[in-house]
């Protein structure tokens, strides 16, 4: 199996000297809540006052953490805010740009056993950390994956599964990996996998798959994901992520990360990578004047997204092999 670089996996580890933090608690808490957030005071904001409104089942023990990465906006003043306001709530530096090195400072600086993330353009559920918590009384479970549901304001008559999706929309019942709006684990789970790979993520040249490397790579140890069908987490995402341009790149990234994570698994290069270039490209171009003439309405269709996908999976079939090279993996 796939393990990341043995310096994420200890007490000391090599980005915690970028790493500041306010006052830790004195006792060990029960379960930590992490969001990681860059330069989206605005969104920081607006999501706070849900998290400030939890309810807290009588003895357990939080601790709040919001990981700035490193932002040249206002958060820090909306961080403020809320922690001279709410005593359970406190905040992390985290300079080195990156979700996971973000994501593994927020574990990092706390030593709770159980580990919740959610983002920082949601709403959560004020039942959704008692929730999330009583599921893992069962010892058996190690991971969970959260419902997430978009906002009525996001959504859009011609959006499709694949747009919601794309949007971290999940209502399963049974999921592969996680997503990072909504999820949680065990620290045990963390530390045996090495923690988030800080070459996935966004703040990387990859762009994606910090949580999705992280799920399979939990679940390949310790088994199935759990899933808590509680109150969902509710998602504001910038409307800018459906515009035709942005779906392009957030497919393309999909696809390069899609095939990293096949080569970190040591798993099989994905099929329509294996495809030559003119055939999916040939696919793409039909799947798009169908979608023009029948779906004018849609900036870009489920099917031309696929289409797409596929497209780059070919074109960036390389990648599979440069990903086993930059990972140590190459035979």
């Amino acid at each position: 199996m796939y393990q990341i670089s043995p310096i994420y996996t200890g007490i000391k580890i090599a980005w915690n000297s970028t790493m500041s933090m306010s006052v830790h608690p004195q006792n060990t808490p029960d379960v930590a809540v992490i969001i990681c957030t860059r330069n989206r005071a605005e969104h920081l904001a607006e999501m706070l006052p849900s998290l400030m409104s939890l309810h807290i089942p009588a003895g357990l023990t939080v601790d709040a953490i919001i990981v700035d990465n490193g932002s040249a906006d206002s958060t820090q003043s909306v961080i403020a805010e809320t922690t001279q306001s709410c005593g359970w709530v406190r905040s992390v530096i985290e300079n080195k740009p990156g979700l996971s090195n973000a994501r593994n400072a927020g574990v990092q600086a706390t030593t709770a056993p159980i580990i919740l993330f959610t983002d920082d353009d949601v709403r959560v559920p004020t039942d959704w950390l008692a929730g999330m918590v009583q599921m893992f009384a069962n010892p058996d479970v190690n991971i969970i994956q959260g419902h997430i549901v978009l906002a009525e304001s996001i959504l859009l008559p011609w959006m499709e599964w694949v747009h919601r999706a794309g949007l971290a929309e999940f209502t399963g019942d049974e999921a592969t990996t996680v997503i990072g709006a909504n999820f949680g684990f065990r620290r045990a789970a963390w530390e045996s996998v090495g923690g988030f790979d800080p070459r996935f993520g966004p703040g990387t040249p990859i762009g994606f798959g910090d949580d999705t490397l992280f799920g399979h790579q939990v679940r390949k140890l310790f088994g199935e994901i759990a899933i808590y069908s509680g109150s969902p987490i509710v998602h504001y995402p910038d409307t800018s992520r459906l515009t035709r341009e942005s779906l392009l790149k957030r497919t393309e990234l999909g696809a390069i990360s899609e095939l990293w994570i096949a080569a970190a698994l040591g798993k099989a290069i994905p099929e329509p990578a294996t495809r030559p270039a003119i055939v999916n490209r040939l696919i793409f171009a039909a799947k798009s004047i169908r979608s023009r003439i029948l779906h004018t309405g849609s900036p870009l269709t489920q099917d031309e997204l696929y289409g797409y996908y596929s497209l780059v999976m070919s074109l960036e079939a390389d990648s599979y092999k440069e990903a086993k090279v930059a990972l140590g993996l190459a035979a």
